[in-house]
């Protein structure tokens, strides 16, 4: 059990940003935007106190993995054995299990302008095989914040993190009037376990669609059956381009209100995108999380995620922070 004497906090800083970060769950706590006259304004949610993380089931701020999302049944087959995973979303696998990434203490290093998170998840850490390596670095670079995650095993073990900041631009009371656009013509079919069936269904036409920016009170409306069962959007976006050596040089996303723009860059293949659903209240951020698909070990047709001794597995994302336009 971590305690609250173990938590430690460190920041970073430029002209334009101000970012926090915890050890526990290499947690960034806060994101302020140079805005002006109006002052440092809030980009993220944040919790009140940083010792409030410990209890947030939310995973606000955290770094997830070692599998973003869920995995059907606890689950994977990686193709010579079953690999068997604890069950902590009713009877599934989620972000990496009770003591994944967002629920352990990492060590840390601190430089001018970034803070690196280094860890060792043990061979058979939430049932996860090899001894995974794991170095996060949160970086300011003039208006970009970079997350670089490296990862090295000495095991055949799937490897699919991700960021899980929740943005609102400016600390209003919901999202409801941001806007959203997405380079993304398909989504990822899900059933009603909000876990992939293997197909990709087109966004044209649909509430799912963002390709050309739009509000988010689409989530208010709730006109498709999922929304409204999900109470907002919970749904893997499949980018239409992507390299997986090189961040993407076009933004793939972009958040905005009248007064703040965000712009993302990633080398993963899509984006979950997650309004908040289950905050209280509801839809007071937004998850725009770079990675591979969803529950990819039991897809053998999606981009695989599987991690082989002596590679180096990569997630690097970037987040711009800009006046609007």
């Amino acid at each position: 059990m971590v305690s609250v004497d173990q938590i430690d906090q460190y920041s970073i800083s430029n002209e334009f940003l101000r970012v926090s970060a915890i050890n526990f769950g290499a947690r960034t706590t806060q994101v302020l935007m140079n805005a002006g006259s109006r002052g440092w304004l809030p980009m993220i949610q944040s919790l009140p106190e940083v010792t409030s993380y410990l209890n947030d089931r939310q995973y606000m701020g955290a770094l997830v993995g070692r599998l973003a999302g869920r995995v059907r049944n606890g689950q994977y087959h990686d193709g010579r054995q079953w690999i068997k995973l604890p069950k902590n979303a009713g009877n599934h696998h989620l972000h990496g299990g009770h003591s994944g990434f967002a629920q352990v203490l990492w060590r840390v290093s601190r430089r001018s302008d970034a803070i690196e998170f280094s860890h060792v998840s043990k061979d058979g850490d939430n049932g996860y095989p090899g001894n995974l390596e794991v170095t996060s670095t949160i970086t300011l670079r003039g208006r970009d914040l970079i997350y670089r995650t490296t990862a090295r095993c000495d095991k055949l073990t799937p490897f699919n993190p991700t960021q899980h900041n929740y943005y609102n631009l400016g600390a209003v009371p919901t999202i409801y009037a941001h806007k959203l656009s997405i380079e993304a013509d398909t989504i990822l079919e899900l059933d009603r376990q909000r876990l992939p069936t293997g197909r990709t269904i087109a966004v044209e036409g649909s509430d799912f669609d963002f390709r050309k920016r739009k509000s988010l009170t689409v989530i208010q409306t709730q006109k498709h059956p999922q929304i409204e069962s999900f109470n907002g959007l919970d749904h893997y976006y499949v980018l239409n381009h992507h390299n997986d050596s090189n961040t993407n040089q076009q933004a793939v996303a972009e958040l905005c209100t009248r007064a703040y723009r965000m712009q993302v860059f990633t080398n993963q293949p899509g984006l979950q995108v997650y309004t908040g659903n289950a905050l209280s209240p509801a839809h007071q951020g937004i998850c725009i999380e770079a990675q591979h698909f969803p529950d990819s070990p039991n897809h053998s047709h999606f981009p695989s995620v599987f991690l082989e001794p002596g590679h180096t597995g990569l997630n690097e994302t970037r987040y711009r922070f800009l006046e609007a336009v």
